[in-house]
């Protein structure tokens, strides 16, 4: 209004506009430019800033044509000037820049869409185009529109940032991860596969020996047996803690829930750790919380696992003294979920302070096997770590260095509503859901007729060893050698039990499995199966389960555990 009063019409407001611009450029009177001149010179003023500008700059019109751009965009195209540029369609464009008909159809239903609706389009990871020098470029875009002093877009204006580094980055780090994956799915193969190679004949020394063990007399003689048993068992947890080492660093533990007694499985760790404490003439404290419950649902396996490694340390590192297993509530449990507190302490030689982080690395001893001390692998409190992690607990550790050490973890468990029957019923059927066939588990009337067993098995010494156990146990046996044989022998009511190894040279004993049960689907029979198999996991327990087995356990069977599958199985119900 100032400017209009000042100047009283619209000459004289040309003439002062002419008059500001000039003195703006430092322009003398003599040297006064015309208004076109003055367009022109804005319109270079403006286009000069865009040019030297970052990443690809350029504008559209409302009808899709291109109005402006700065440098680097010219450079992409291979053009001399902004004029070269200027009304160019996106197919001249697509043309001009040797894109692909798909990405030259992106880019103008965005340019497109824009107009339409008047909303920017921003951070778009454009498809991938040529440039002039040979290279194909990733862009990162935004796109906004461009309004007249009505308000109506009037064109749309594009920034697009050169990505391809990252984007190479990117891909580089994806193949990487992906060969990663790939090698450590193959170290994980491989490892699985030699344990299965290694462990089968081992399982077959263990059976030898317990076979053995039971027909000594002289105590001596029982005794090697009995080493032979541990030094074989002891191999047995070293396979399986190299199998476990592959899952823990893929997270892949499988650490499934379940419902279980927290006693069976300390009275089970108890009897499993009983000859070594005997040997050195150790002390045993259990101590466990009246207020603990008796039922949890949580990883039964994995809280066992922690336990034999904390528990089996222990025993390794105290050559004098006790081994105390402490369980406790812990602070914020409720009648529904609860938190228990488990402490393993020792009296033993210690770890010393500035080791206490050092001792869950993997593959770290702080006791050399070359002082020829301590047996390990430098493995189990490096899985506990992970277990402990995987089960949402915390693990701690006080020791000094000829002190003793205290292992204190504290995890999270649901308490079942479980009546003791329904406890019972869960814990025998593996605690997976089974087929309909479990209600109907065929069992013998009594035991004086010796019980008929089937073994599918095609190791030559596992036959052996199983055969001598169970005609020990009076029982008649059939061996299947492969799943043809099997399939032969089977007849529903014919056996009373069926033992099934999992590797077996024609098919596997799932498949063996669930075609025993469909066979007896329209019969009044339902053999018990149990699977055995070198290494069972959770994944391995669910799907033979699945597959219509009963149970399933680790190779080597020992006599104590086919006695005890056939006195729970074949018993008057």
């Amino acid at each position: 209004m100032e400017l209009y009063t000042e100047a009283g019409n619209l000459k004289n407001l040309t003439q002062l506009l002419l008059k500001k611009y000039n003195a703006f450029l430092e322009v003398s009177s003599s040297d006064a430019i015309s208004i076109e001149s003055i367009i022109n010179s804005i319109d270079k003023y403006y286009e000069d800033i865009i040019g030297c500008m970052a990443g690809n700059i350029y504008w559209f019109d409302k009808h899709c044509r291109t109005v402006g751009c700065n440098k680097n965009v010219l450079a992409m195209f291979g053009l001399q000037s902004v004029e070269n540029f200027k009304g160019l369609s996106f197919e001249e464009l697509g043309k001009i820049g040797g894109w692909t008909l798909e990405a030259t159809q992106s880019f103008k239903n965005d340019t497109l869409e824009i107009l339409q609706t008047g909303k920017p389009k921003l951070n778009i990871e454009e498809p991938p185009i040529p440039h002039e020098d040979g290279r194909v470029i990733y862009f990162l875009s935004s796109r906004v529109p461009l309004f007249n002093y009505k308000n109506d877009v009037i064109g749309v204006v594009g920034v697009s940032i050169d990505i391809t580094e990252r984007h190479q980055a990117e891909k580089a780090l994806k193949k990487a991860k992906l060969e990663a994956e790939a090698a450590s799915y193959a170290k994980t193969e491989f490892i699985s596969n030699m344990s299965h190679d290694i462990k089968t004949p081992l399982s077959g020394i263990i059976g030898l020996a317990d076979v053995l063990m039971h027909r000594l007399e002289q105590k001596e003689d029982i005794d090697f047996a009995e080493n032979i048993i541990n030094a074989g068992q002891q191999l047995m947890v070293f396979f399986d803690n190299c199998l476990e080492i592959g899952k823990a660093e893929t997270s892949n533990l499988n650490l499934a829930n379940e419902y279980f007694s927290l006693k069976s499985v300390t009275q089970e760790l108890y009897d499993l750790f009983l000859p070594a404490i005997k040997k050195k003439s150790l002390e045993f404290y259990l101590f466990q919380d009246d207020k603990v419950p008796d039922y949890l649902l949580g990883s039964r396996s994995g809280i066992y696992r922690i336990l034999m490694n904390l528990i089996g340390n222990a025993i390794k590192f105290t050559d004098t003294g006790s081994i105390t297993l402490r369980i406790e509530l812990g602070e914020k449990s409720t009648s529904k979920n609860t938190i228990i507190k488990i402490i393993v302490k020792d009296t033993g030689i210690g770890i010393p302070v500035d080791k206490h982080q050092l001792i869950f690395e993997r593959f770290i001893r702080l006791t050399p096997s070359s002082n020829n001390l301590y047996s390990g692998s430098g493995l189990g409190l490096y899985l506990v770590q992970k277990m402990v992690e995987s089960m949402h607990g915390e693990i701690h550790l006080s020791s000094a260095e000829g002190k003793g050490s205290q292992f204190t973890v504290v995890l999270p468990f649901v308490v079942p509503l479980l009546t003791s029957q329904e406890y019972k019923q869960s814990e025998i059927t593996s605690l997976v859901s089974l087929p309909a066939f479990s209600d109907n588990i065929f069992r013998a009337k009594d035991r004086k007729t010796s019980p008929c067993i089937l073994l599918v098995e095609d190791n030559i010494l596992a036959q052996k060893i199983a055969y001598s156990m169970l005609t020990s146990l009076q029982c008649r046996v059939d061996i299947a050698d492969c799943g043809q044989k099997a399939k032969e022998l089977f007849t529903p009511g014919k056996y009373d039990l069926i033992f099934m190894d999992l590797g077996l040279p024609d098919m596997s004993g799932q498949n063996i499995t669930r075609y025993f049960r469909e066979i007896e689907k329209d019969t009044s029979h339902s053999i018990p199966i149990i699977v055995l198999s070198a290494h069972t996991t959770i994944d391995l327990k669910k799907s033979c389960i699945e597959h219509g087995a009963n149970e399933v356990h680790n190779k080597p069977l020992s006599k104590i555990q086919a006695k005890s599958i056939i006195d729970y199985y074949l018993t008057k119900s």
